[in-house]
């Protein structure tokens, strides 16, 4: 079966006018060529480079094949978020990619009724295959200056590949700002008032020491595990592990140092931005958490150094929101890379017994 990345290079290919058109005519060229993929998910493309004096728009191609059912259950126009990070700076953007009228309540699953009869059978496994043109600079609200974008669609569990846009043109980038740690960590107990327990228990949160719940890398750019239990204390415990170059907002504007578990003070080396996408079916937009992440060490780390960084953090700490009974996803932004997905799945707390 295709990739995402190989529908994208071999398939999904306007020229650069042609990214300028018409939507019907991107549709008219790829539509029927997509049908005849090998193909199950959703794939973008973009133009590499815009100059931003001859045009006013980012325009991206999305096409999708998938079978009926699927389109049924994940309706594209309600799942689909376009999400967007600047390379200067790491800022990270989403939005709809087919918006809802204002107004609509978001975090909420539309009803089965507005769906329609659910395919069965034979009709089922039928495909079908739609190509559709977005423009990012809209829907994002994209500074219209030079720039370069990183670009990704997720619908619900499914993520495309990812394009690069350079904006070109007169003016400044954006400038960089390193980022404060955030959320602050606990501090953890002194070793003299530590038990042999706390050494077996899940840790305090936030933390960004690696731990018992510290997912393993196993040699990927990042990994994430998601707590749920009902029997945890955490609403939304979030446990992350990543690999990175270092860039230059990465490096901390002031020196910070934090005591660990070993009882000494260890120098915050950089801070990395990390966003945490968390996703249900019909949301429209996800449940975002932006975190600044220390990464330790007793050197100090220059531009394109690699680094290792861990969070452990419950994300509805303070909040009164809670998740509802049901299946979610979660994604990890980092650095321009959409990570994931990430299933987990919140449970009915246990009846107690009488």
């Amino acid at each position: 079966m295709a990739s995402s990345e190989q529908v994208a290079s071999g398939i999904l290919t306007p020229t650069f006018p042609q990214y300028f058109g018409a939507e019907e005519a991107l549709s008219d060229l790829f539509e029927s060529k997509l049908s005849a993929a090998d193909f199950d998910g959703v794939a973008i493309n973009a133009p590499k480079e815009i100059p931003i004096g001859a045009h006013s728009e980012l325009p991206v191609v999305l096409g999708t094949k998938e079978t009926l059912l699927r389109a049924w259950e994940v309706v594209r126009g309600q799942n689909c978020v376009l999400i967007a990070t600047e390379s200067n700076t790491g800022q990270v953007r989403m939005a709809q990619a087919f918006p809802d009228p204002p107004g609509k309540a978001l975090f909420v699953a539309a009803p089965e009724a507005t769906r329609g009869p659910k395919p069965e059978g034979a009709t089922a496994e039928g495909t079908v295959a739609t190509v559709r043109k977005i423009d990012a600079k809209k829907l994002l609200s994209l500074p219209w200056q030079p720039g370069t974008f990183s670009l990704a669609i997720v619908m619900y569990d499914w993520a495309s590949n990812q394009v690069q846009v350079s904006l070109q043109g007169d003016g400044e980038r954006a400038k960089a700002e390193p980022k404060e740690v955030s959320p602050r960590p606990k501090v953890p107990k002194a070793p003299e008032d530590a038990t042999p327990a706390d050494a077996k228990a899940p840790p305090e949160m936030p933390t960004y020491e690696r731990n018992i719940k510290t997912p393993p890398l196993a040699g990927g750019r990042a990994a994430l595990d998601i707590d749920t239990s009902p029997l945890s204390d955490a609403k939304l415990a979030v446990h992350g592990a990543f690999s990175t170059t270092i860039k230059s907002y990465h490096l901390p504007k002031s020196e910070e140092t934090h005591r660990l578990r070993d009882g000494q003070q260890h120098p915050v080396r950089a801070v990395v931005p990390v966003t945490v996408a968390v996703l249900a079916v019909d949301w429209q937009v996800p449940m975002r958490f932006d975190w600044a992440v220390p990464v330790y060490g007793n050197q100090e780390l220059q531009v394109g150094a690699k680094v290792e960084g861990q969070f452990s953090i419950d994300a509805l700490e303070g909040s009164e929101i809670k998740l509802k009974v049901g299946k979610y996803v979660a994604y990890l932004v980092l650095d321009g890379s959409v990570l994931g997905p990430k299933s987990f799945e919140v449970k009915p707390a246990p009846r107690r017994k009488k």
